[in-house]
């Protein structure tokens, strides 16, 4: 290399250096090698266009990252082009944190803590946006005969699954007993104008967790749409919806095998213009005394469900119903889930367990294309891309070391073949060098015998 340094300073790329002194002799040899080191380049950059530019809508592409709701986190992916990336992410983060204003339980000022505070019999007024999650909400409530709740979070928070989560012992069967009296939708009323809600029990409350971030999902897609985009993937905490197609055709989405501690894929499928949720047991739960209890609570009993559904995933048009359906399903279970589905026009999975070993039913038209094990991360791969450049590293490295053997030498020496590069009066190129090193007499002795 420091050889190589040297000459480069002397022959060509130094305008002071004349013909008469170049040790390759004439002025024609020195162009002839430019040129052989252009068809290197042309060699590559065809090699370049070949490999990477089947892929090249991975680098294309739009990504979009962050967290909301506390530390959930949110991914958008768009495959159009977008001018102003800035100004897109402005929106995403605007329209994700008015949600977590209007319906998060941690911060007071919200319209659901607002509600939560309030005495029975009190009409609160609250947002347009969080009237329409608690009027969807009261729907499905009616839809899944109770199986969805949004009012069950006193029965959540003694069950130890709310923000005091120090297991101690389990609630008492008088404890269970009374969350009956305040636990229900059917303690809600709700008016439209103004959008307002009241309680019939003042210790009734609401939590929006279960299809808030379904809405969430829906809402960032809107402020896509809005902005012209027809190719997109919003996810956020594992709730997703698609519009439009990627560059390879439909979106290919992961399911997460319900595992403990473990994330792998256990299915993937194809989605075009859909939503997808799925509510699981296996990331929040607690042991006791040998038992497993489920963060899932039944409304009807104000229990932990106890079935073998270990996830459910359930493909609709918009998220805000995938969310609120996997919920209710885990309650439900497949034998009035799978009719429920059917009736409605969804389509639902579930993985149960039996004994050590997973099993999966589905609606027929559930899209699964594959059953394998991948990285858990919904989008295309980037390894065609990576493999595609290794390939032209590795091809550049290969027309570097070509490009040492001048005027077809062979390549002699650690000084990679210059030692053996004479000109027409005999003398090495080595002679010009100003920085001899170690190995330089080796390499001057071994290219005698060239």
């Amino acid at each position: 290399e420091i050889c190589r340094k040297e000459i480069d300073q002397l022959r060509g790329y130094d305008s002071r250096w004349n013909v008469e002194r170049n040790p390759f002799g004439q002025e024609k040899r020195v162009i002839l090698m430019h040129r052989r080191q252009v068809c290197y380049l042309a060699i590559l950059a065809y090699c370049s266009v070949v490999l990477v530019w089947p892929n090249i809508n991975l680098l294309a592409q739009a990504e979009f990252s962050g967290t909301t709701m506390g530390p959930i986190e949110y991914r958008v992916v768009v495959y159009d082009e977008v001018e102003d990336r800035q100004k897109l992410q402005k929106q995403i983060d605007a329209s994700l944190e008015q949600i977590n204003q209007l319906m998060s339980s941690y911060i007071d000022s919200s319209d659901v803590s607002r509600f939560n505070q309030a005495k029975a019999d009190h009409w609160i007024e609250i947002d347009p946006l969080t009237m329409t999650v608690i009027e969807k909400s009261l729907e499905f409530s009616r839809r899944t005969e109770g199986a969805f709740d949004i009012t069950v979070g006193p029965a959540v928070n003694l069950w130890r699954f709310g923000p005091e989560k120090e297991i101690t012992g389990l609630p008492s069967d008088t404890e269970v007993a009374e969350l009956p009296d305040f636990v229900g939708y059917r303690h809600l009323e709700v008016r439209s104008d103004p959008p307002s809600i009241k309680k019939r029990h003042a210790r009734t409350e609401i939590d929006l967790s279960a299809i808030a971030k379904g809405f969430a999902v829906d809402q960032v897609g809107r402020v896509l749409s809005d902005n012209k985009f027809e190719n997109f993937m919003v996810e956020v905490g594992g709730e997703v919806v698609v519009r439009g197609q990627t560059k390879k055709g439909a979106w290919r989405i992961g399911i997460e095998q319900p595992t403990e501690n473990v994330r792998k894929v256990a299915a993937v499928v194809e989605l075009t213009d859909q939503a997808m949720a799925t509510s699981g047991d296996y990331r929040n739960f607690f042991v006791f005394e040998g038992k497993r209890y489920s963060h899932t609570i039944d409304p009807a009993n104000c229990r932990p469900v106890d079935n073998q559904i270990a996830s459910c995933s359930v493909i609709a048009s918009d998220c805000l119903t995938a969310d609120a359906v996997a919920t209710a399903l885990m309650v439900l279970g497949e034998e009035k889930g799978l009719p429920l589905c059917r009736e409605n026009g969804w389509q639902c999975s579930f993985i149960c367990r039996v004994g050590e070993s997973l099993t999966t039913s589905s609606t027929d038209q559930f899209p699964i294309v594959a059953e394998t094990e991948m990285p858990v991360i919904a989008g295309p791969s980037i390894w065609p891309a990576f493999i595609g450049a290794l390939v032209v590293f590795s091809l550049a490295i290969a027309g570097m070391a070509i490009g040492a053997i001048f005027n077809n030498r062979p390549i002699t020496g650690s000084c990679g073949g210059i030692a053996a590069n004479r000109s027409e009066d005999g003398l090495s190129s080595c002679s010009l060098c100003q920085k001899p090193v170690a190995r330089c007499p080796d390499a001057n002795r071994k290219t005698e015998t060239v």
